[in-house]
């Protein structure tokens, strides 16, 4: 066999090693096997059960936390995470709708919650801003996510946590780069519903949270505050924010923009935007990407916003920030 050869051979069973562990994403889980899936595959042999659901698809329930391998993402890239699933052993959100105060609450655990693990070519841990995923619902319910990889991420991998006494149930999970979403920034109209926290990194204080209003429209109150993921600036040019909502403090909504280099260092902010009842509850910003910046995250203060988006308009000179 001459070396182009074996070269050949080499790089095509690298691609189907690789096709396999994406699969892990995609498979319903048809190979009921833990350790086809999982890190922590040998101790979840024993208290792990994989359930036929229908037609060769599989639910998988345990009642410890679990984590998958890793599969290959794209640095920058947004994606979208899917999955169906259930908990048994908290309250849950159906029975209990006031439950859905500690969705967010970081230092609460309890319901299980999907942590995302990102990793650099060496296999070194990089940092996420992207909030964690809580799992409140009693009965299956199909969840989408969605979340940028970091810079320099070359793979991820999922993790559960699972609260004790709680059993969690998962299917059909997958993962797919986002198309549908057109903006820069996650979630911007809220629509991926009042549960669904896609997008938000941090609040001030426990006060923020979503909310459906009485048409079923989620909105976001952000108490003293609230943070978005950060979001890349790929390309130079103007950039328009648009931001739709009312404010409680002196009836208006603050705004800043913090921009990030390329390895999420702070570099600088925008003005305060501010929207008033003279906007009539609607507000456009236009700013040109500042020099060195490769990332921007928003900040909003005293608000409940039904819109908060950012797109990219094209390389034309349009900047309100001067």
């Amino acid at each position: 066999m001459n070396y182009k050869m074996l070269s050949l051979l080499l790089i095509l069973c690298g691609s189907i090693r690789g096709a396999e562990t994406a699969g892990i994403y995609g498979d319903s889980f048809k190979k009921k096997d833990p350790e086809a899936y999982f890190v922590n595959a040998k101790g979840l042999k024993t208290r792990a059960v994989f359930l036929e659901k229908e037609n060769g698809k599989y639910v998988f329930q345990s009642p410890i936390a679990f984590m998958f391998q890793e599969v290959p993402v794209k640095a920058d890239i947004k994606y979208r995470l899917t999955f169906s699933a259930a908990q048994e052993g908290a309250e849950a959100l159906e029975k209990n709708p006031g439950m859905a105060q500690k969705i967010f609450a970081h230092r609460e655990n309890v319901f299980p919650v999907c942590r995302l693990q990102f990793f650099d070519k060496d296999k070194k841990r990089l940092p996420t801003d992207a909030a964690f995923f809580a799992i409140p619902f009693g009965e299956m319910k199909t969840q989408d996510f969605i979340f940028y990889a970091p810079p320099r991420a070359e793979s991820m991998r999922l993790t559960f946590g699972v609260p004790k006494g709680v059993r969690l149930s998962i299917a059909d999970v997958s993962l797919k780069e986002e198309t549908e979403e057109k903006t820069l920034n996650i979630n911007p109209k809220f629509e991926l519903g009042p549960y669904n926290y896609s997008g938000i990194s941090a609040f001030n204080d426990k006060a923020g949270r979503l909310l459906a209003d009485e048409s079923g429209k989620t909105q976001l109150f952000t108490g003293f505050y609230a943070v978005t993921n950060r979001f890349p600036l790929k390309n130079a040019g103007t950039y328009l924010l648009t931001l739709r909502g009312n404010g409680y403090n002196r009836n208006r909504v603050d705004s800043i923009l913090t921009f990030y280099d390329a390895a999420w260092k702070k570099i600088g902010t925008s003005p305060v935007t501010r929207l008033t009842p003279q906007n009539q509850g609607m507000l456009e910003f236009r700013f040109i990407r500042p020099e060195n910046a490769a990332y921007a995250s928003l900040t909003i203060y005293h608000a409940t916003m039904s819109e908060a988006s950012i797109v990219y308009e094209g390389a034309s000179e349009k900047n309100e920030m001067e």
